[in-house]
């Protein structure tokens, strides 16, 4: 097995933290900073365990002085992930997660996931072929907003198969295919009808 791997950090006492393009209410303190962890490795010739973290002290510290890695990504991932590769088939576990509460993200706590490489049915001219996810989600806001957070179970799964025909000179492939998605819940909206009555100077009411 081989694997590598970096963990890296940054720190400066920034005078001015705000910018003239910030808003003057904006919360960065003087201390700013970055820890980075980055792992890639395999555990086997079939499978992999990869990670990544960055916490920081604040929105905008990327912008400032990582620019060129804020032109790639504005909002860092997190995640670590296990994938296993078989000759007819793969699978793996992701867990997604937010580290800075600044952001925006859906985690993913955890997300699974099942494949079929397309492969020949025994016994018929069929190929099949399938994708199949069951996800933990958690929908979290940036503060101030976290009290809109929602989660959702989430399941996905697709299926197809092909018939490859050659006429000829002519190959065709038909192909068909069912695919599903399944959530636990749903945000429910509400429908408020307000009606309002207005008395106009000849005694008229309109409503």
């Amino acid at each position: 097995p081989a694997a590598n791997g970096m963990l890296s950090g940054y720190y400066i006492d920034d005078k001015e933290p705000l910018g003239d393009e910030d808003a003057p209410d904006k919360d960065i303190e003087n201390a700013r900073y970055r820890i980075r962890f980055q792992h890639i490795g395999n555990l086997s010739p079939q499978d992999s365990l990869s990670a990544r973290a960055a916490y920081l002290s604040d929105s905008d510290v990327l912008e400032d002085f990582f620019e060129r890695e804020y032109r790639e990504s504005s909002q860092p991932d997190n995640y670590a992930a296990y994938t296993h590769i078989g000759q007819s088939h793969s699978y793996g576990l992701l867990a997604r997660a937010r580290l800075n509460d600044f952001y925006s993200q859906v985690n993913r706590l955890p997300e699974a996931s099942l494949a079929f490489l397309r492969q020949p049915v025994p016994e018929t001219p069929l190929y099949y072929e399938s994708m199949t996810t069951l996800a933990n989600l958690e929908r979290v806001f940036a503060v101030p907003d976290g009290d809109q957070d929602y989660s959702a179970v989430r399941g996905d799964s697709g299926h197809m198969l092909y018939w490859p025909e050659k006429l000829d000179f002519l190959t065709v492939v038909p192909r068909a295919g069912v695919r599903g998605t399944f959530y636990s819940q749903t945000i429910e909206t509400q429908t408020e009808t307000v009606t309002e009555q207005v008395t106009v100077t000849n005694g008229t009411t309109v409503t």
